[in-house]
Protein backbone atom coordinates (compact mmCIF):
# COMPACT_ATOMS: atom_id res chain seq x y z
CA UNK A 1 0.00 0.00 0.00
CA UNK A 2 3.20 2.61 0.63
CA UNK A 3 4.28 2.28 -2.76
CA UNK A 4 0.56 2.64 -4.19
CA UNK A 5 0.62 5.85 -2.07
CA UNK A 6 3.89 6.92 -3.48
CA UNK A 7 2.61 6.60 -6.87
CA UNK A 8 -0.02 8.69 -6.24
CA UNK A 9 2.47 11.46 -4.91
CA UNK A 10 4.65 10.75 -7.96
CA UNK A 11 1.63 11.06 -10.08
CA UNK A 12 0.47 14.25 -8.69
CA UNK A 13 4.39 15.82 -8.67
CA UNK A 14 4.07 15.32 -12.58
CA UNK A 15 0.39 17.27 -12.56
CA UNK A 16 2.20 20.11 -11.71
CA UNK A 17 4.17 20.13 -15.27
CA UNK A 18 1.32 18.71 -16.86
CA UNK A 19 0.09 21.01 -20.13
CA UNK A 20 -3.51 19.75 -19.24
CA UNK A 21 -4.97 20.01 -16.21
CA UNK A 22 -8.21 17.70 -17.61
CA UNK A 23 -6.11 15.08 -18.40
CA UNK A 24 -3.94 15.00 -15.54
CA UNK A 25 -7.35 15.20 -12.97
CA UNK A 26 -8.59 12.08 -14.58
CA UNK A 27 -5.52 9.80 -13.73
CA UNK A 28 -5.86 11.42 -10.56
CA UNK A 29 -9.10 9.94 -9.91
CA UNK A 30 -8.96 6.81 -11.44
CA UNK A 31 -5.72 6.34 -9.47
CA UNK A 32 -7.49 7.43 -6.23
CA UNK A 33 -10.11 4.46 -6.80
CA UNK A 34 -7.76 2.01 -7.45
CA UNK A 35 -5.83 2.46 -4.34
CA UNK A 36 -9.09 3.26 -2.29
CA UNK A 37 -10.58 -0.01 -3.77
CA UNK A 38 -7.03 -1.80 -2.89
CA UNK A 39 -6.85 -0.29 0.20
CA UNK A 40 -10.26 -1.70 1.24
CA UNK A 41 -9.85 -4.97 -0.14
CA UNK A 42 -6.74 -5.30 2.05
CA UNK A 43 -8.72 -4.59 5.16
CA UNK A 44 -11.07 -7.25 4.46
CA UNK A 45 -9.25 -10.02 3.92
CA UNK A 46 -6.04 -9.03 6.27
CA UNK A 47 -8.17 -10.93 9.30
CA UNK A 48 -8.45 -13.80 7.68
CA UNK A 49 -4.73 -14.40 6.67
CA UNK A 50 -2.54 -16.48 9.24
Amino acid sequence: MGLSCLGWIVLAVRGLAAGTAETWARRMFRYALVMMTALSVMLAIGPRLP
